[in-house]
């Protein structure tokens, strides 16, 4: 599964996407699944204005990243 670790995050953008997490303690999180991990990919791109590259994984997933914006509320609201 490719994680931010990939990409090189410098330990600023540790801080801000895992709270600072080892690889290790990042891929042992319960909230560490394909999708999730892609949604930070698409972060660190942004943190980085690469819009290039974060658009390429933001249409991976574009339905969790919609929830992303919407603050992941699920309630519906009429």
């Amino acid at each position: 599964m490719e994680t931010i670790f990939e990409h090189n995050p410098t330990q600023v953008e540790l801080a801000s996407l895992t709270d600072a997490k080892t690889k290790q303690e990042y891929l042992s999180n319960w909230m560490c699944t394909k999708e999730h991990s892609l949604l930070d990919i698409v972060l660190l791109f942004e943190m980085r204005n690469d819009e290039i590259s974060a658009k390429t994984y933001r249409d991976l997933i574009p339905d969790l990243y919609q929830e992303y914006i919407l603050g992941f509320d699920n309630e519906v609201i009429s």
